[in-house]
């Protein structure tokens, strides 16, 4: 990878940044709930994948109604890592985040 390249991809995070701090904390929510949402579609499949999407939608969904710029950060970290958690197919450990996270906000 290039040096232009690596500035570039920086530049671009920074862009990033910059249009999300400008946001609401209700929209960035949102929008962090849509990469969860997305990554459960192309990651999960068969039963498993219609239940997270309808625990997403009902519990993580108010949740983004809830969002301020006190608790917005925690919410977009909680967020991350249940992608992650997805994404290695840690199924059970999600739904637990999913629990904690109704309690915790």
């Amino acid at each position: 990878m290039s040096l232009k390249q690596k500035t570039g991809d920086r530049m671009y995070t920074d862009e990033a940044e910059a249009i999300i701090a400008s946001q609401p904390p209700e929209a960035v929510a949102t929008g962090e709930l849509m990469v969860l949402k997305n990554t459960i579609k192309r990651k999960v499949s068969g039963p498993n994948k219609s239940r997270l999407l309808r625990l997403a939608n009902s519990d993580l969904g108010s949740l983004c109604s809830r969002a301020n710029s006190g608790n917005i950060e925690q919410i977009r970290a909680m967020f991350q890592t249940m992608v992650q958690l997805v994404r290695a197919g840690n199924i059970g450990q999600f739904e637990t985040e999913i629990a904690r996270a109704k309690t915790e906000f």
